[in-house]
């Protein structure tokens, strides 16, 4: 994981904005006396995905055969 995306991530839960689900190995870099970290043993995790664009994008060829993955 980029250490710039985990800042970002790391920001939305300090500005209580939701929660952030990263690698427990990233975990141990947090540096916030205002996060708490919880360690999910649940080994049948899945998750959803959603692909967010502006309607008035024109969307690449490529990136329109992406989204059909998804439908």
């Amino acid at each position: 994981m980029d250490i710039k995306h985990l800042k970002y991530f790391i920001a939305i839960a300090e500005e209580e904005l939701g929660i952030v689900v990263i690698p427990k190995s990233a975990a141990k870099i947090i540096e916030s006396n205002n996060l708490k970290t919880k360690v999910i043993d649940e080994t049948n995790l899945y998750t959803r995905l959603g692909v967010i664009y502006k309607k008035s994008t024109n969307l690449s060829k490529a990136a329109k055969s992406f989204i059909k993955l998804f439908n």
